[in-house]
């Protein structure tokens, strides 16, 4: 009997190459590979946190280090508020996406732990019998 190969995720991302432009294909829930859930979900959250936490370090900064901030009236603080809270969107936006990439990928680890403690419990049980 032939041995399996383990799937290295080509296929899918052959797939989408070749349906990206037919209309109506990805309706269904299909979407592109880098976004399915898998082991290299983690990968892309840690990065979204890390990406977050930097946004958020440079703008506390530039607002810190602002004129505003050192001696302006309150009326320039208040002005520049609104646009501190939408420039603070974003990386909070990446942090929250990073957690839940972060959590995708633990339940997959976990998943495929089970499923491979699963298998080898029931080729055990097929060797003693």
């Amino acid at each position: 009997m032939a041995k399996r190969r383990p799937k290295d995720g080509m296929d899918g991302l052959v797939e989408w190459q070749d349906h990206q432009y037919d209309i109506g294909h990805w309706t269904g829930g299909n979407t592109h590979p880098i976004y399915r859930r898998g082991k290299g979900s983690r990968r892309y959250g840690y990065l979204g946190i890390a990406l977050g936490i930097f946004l958020i370090a440079v703008m506390l900064l530039v607002f810190v280090g602002s004129p505003l901030s050192q001696g302006g009236s309150a009326a320039d603080v208040l002005n520049a508020l609104p646009t501190l809270a939408l420039g603070l969107l974003l990386p909070l936006a990446f942090i929250v996406v990073g957690i839940r990439y972060v959590v995708i990928g633990k339940e997959f680890e976990r998943s495929a732990a089970r499923k491979q403690a699963l298998g080898t419990k029931r080729r055990k049980k097929r060797k003693q019998a």
